[in-house]
């Protein structure tokens, strides 16, 4: 089970820093504004929350239902 948290926890990390990085070259490169970037950096981060929430709740749920076979 330790594993499995490792491994969605990892991955989800992995995307969250690829999306930032585009971000703040997206905002570095004058795409975007500051008050845009503050709001795309505060949606990203509740969205990859919910997601790894999400996520930690499925593995619990289906780890629970392969110990009760």
């Amino acid at each position: 089970m330790l594993t499995k948290i490792k491994q969605v926890t990892g991955v989800l990390l992995i995307m969250l820093l690829i999306t930032l990085l585009f971000t703040g070259i997206m905002y570095i490169w004058s795409f975007i504004d500051r008050e845009t970037a503050g709001e795309v950096l505060t949606k990203i981060l509740y969205t990859f929350g919910a997601v790894y929430a999400f996520s930690l709740v499925i593995l619990l749920i289906t780890d629970k239902k392969t110990e009760d076979k």
